[in-house]
């Protein structure tokens, strides 16, 4: 036997000792996937989930048979879970709304869009999460768990009227912010102005004026989901025109919608449903 034979095998001993090594931190990574995926709640998170499926498949390189089986029985499964998922959250919805004298109300397909409480809620069963949102903007991202979309809805409408300080203060303070931000512009009043850039000028009323409902929100601008549930609010309690001041808003056309951070929908409106870009205020006495 030549003398360098037992440093080669010694070498080759340390080598697989390695791989031995490497290999043991690969399966106890499959045994957390496992657990994992056993576990009932942590099954219910798609992100989860798909982390552990894609343990599973890299783990097949470990030729045991029972991962191999695992996998092929997950994607017939995960459409049948997702089939009762889609049943079990309606269903749970419709019967708590029902309990809290709410309804569910179908105003789109594809996607599922319901209108829930003033919100509109939108599904995506296929990524297991819904959203809701107001005036198209997005207040809350959640799970397809009833009692979770129920109970976030409350919190954003009170959010919402939090914002709300009355037909007669909120169009004085609109008023005001509009003076300030045509000051800024160097603009003569009558002009218009981006409908959105009165967010920060509002804020600062608010906070003067002490018109948060909560007494507890300081200074910081109103939000564009807060502004628009506001505007929306005035238009429904027909309070547009007040003394001699009358608020116009302008709608936005073509291209002035494509970037909707420059935009606001509202619900109500001047008519609702729309697209608006720019504001002004009007003396109704000198036009008449």
């Amino acid at each position: 036997m030549s003398s360098t034979e037992p440093d080669e095998l010694r070498a080759e001993f340390g080598q697989f000792a390695a791989s031995v090594k490497e290999l043991g931190r690969d399966v106890e990574k499959l045994r957390r996937a496992l657990d994992t995926l056993a576990d009932v709640e942590t099954w219910r998170s798609p992100a989860t989930r798909k982390r552990c499926m894609q343990v599973l498949r890299d783990s097949e390189s470990f030729a045991l048979p029972q991962v191999k089986s695992l996998l092929d029985r997950l994607a017939p499964a995960l459409a049948k879970y997702r089939v009762g998922l889609r049943e079990r959250f309606l269903t749970d919805l419709e019967t708590a709304l029902q309990e809290e004298g709410g309804s569910l109300r179908r105003i789109g397909d594809q996607p599922p869009v319901f209108e829930i409480s003033g919100l509109t809620l939108t599904i995506d069963f296929d990524k297991e999460d819904a959203s809701l949102s107001y005036a198209r903007e997005e207040v809350a991202k959640l799970p397809l768990d009833a009692l979770e979309v129920l109970q976030a809805g409350r919190t954003v409408r009170d959010s919402l009227q939090d914002a709300w300080c009355g037909a007669e203060a909120f169009f004085a303070a609109l008023l005001s912010a509009y003076r300030a931000r045509l000051g800024r512009e160097g603009k003569p009043l009558g002009e218009r102005i981006q409908l959105v850039k009165l967010c920060a000028e509002l804020g600062v009323e608010y906070a003067n004026r002490g018109l948060w409902q909560s007494k507890q929100k300081g200074l910081r601008p109103l939000e564009r989901v807060e502004l628009a549930f506001c505007l929306d609010l005035l238009a429904r309690a027909g309070k547009l025109h007040q003394g001699k001041h009358r608020l116009e808003l302008g709608t936005a056309t073509g291209g002035s919608t494509k970037d909707k951070k420059q935009v606001l929908f509202l619900e109500a409106g001047m008519g609702g449903g729309q697209y608006y870009l720019s504001l002004r205020f009007v003396n109704s006495q000198e036009q008449s």
